[in-house]
């Protein structure tokens, strides 16, 4: 029988639903992403009013990024994204997929693509090419964002581009700084 996640919402929690607001910070694993892919969806159901995510992820496994990319990309309600610190590898995937990029001025942004472990299954054929299929579309997705072609988000992902909030203006990764 399959486990239903249900999270419990605390006070504050509850008071950043009711403002339109959800926060993603430290590890984007798979309970993460679905836990903020229902917030977002619920939230998306009114489609009266923008929604905001204050992101932070310096440790996102690549199969539930891409979950919570797609969930965002199929958003109705005008999404903005607020990087408010370390942004890295496949968590970059998540960032650009909102409509609206925004970053704090100290906000970084590791450009890097993800590894993924093999010894989770019997099949390593089968898991590389589903790895490779999935930075393919992590690759794609940071190019549309940043208008740059798909070979140059690939080389910069490979050598692993660290950029400053201020650099990734420059990229086209980030639209705009706030000091909010």
């Amino acid at each position: 029988m399959p486990m239903i996640h249900v999270p419990a919402i605390d006070g504050v929690t509850l008071e950043l639903l009711r403002r339109r607001i959800v926060v993603l910070t430290g590890t984007l694993d798979s309970v993460t992403s679905a836990d903020m892919s229902e917030r977002l969806l619920l939230l998306d159901a009114d489609k009266t009013a923008p929604i905001t995510m204050h992101f932070s992820c310096t440790m996102a496994e690549l199969d539930p990024s891409s979950s919570l990319a797609a969930t965002i990309e199929m958003l109705h309600s005008e999404t903005t994204v607020i990087a408010v610190g370390a942004v890295e590898r496949a968590a970059v995937g998540v960032f650009a997929t909102a409509k609206v990029r925004r970053a704090h001025p100290h906000a970084t942004f590791l450009l890097q693509d993800p590894v993924t472990r093999v010894d989770d299954t019997d099949d390593v054929a089968l898991a590389a090419d589903v790895h490779q299929r999935q930075i393919a579309s992590l690759h794609q997705r940071v190019a549309v964002a940043c208008r740059r072609g798909v070979d140059t988000v690939a080389s910069d992902m490979q050598a692993g581009l660290l950029l400053s909030a201020a650099e990734a203006v420059d990229y086209g990764l980030v639209q705009s700084l706030t000091s909010e």
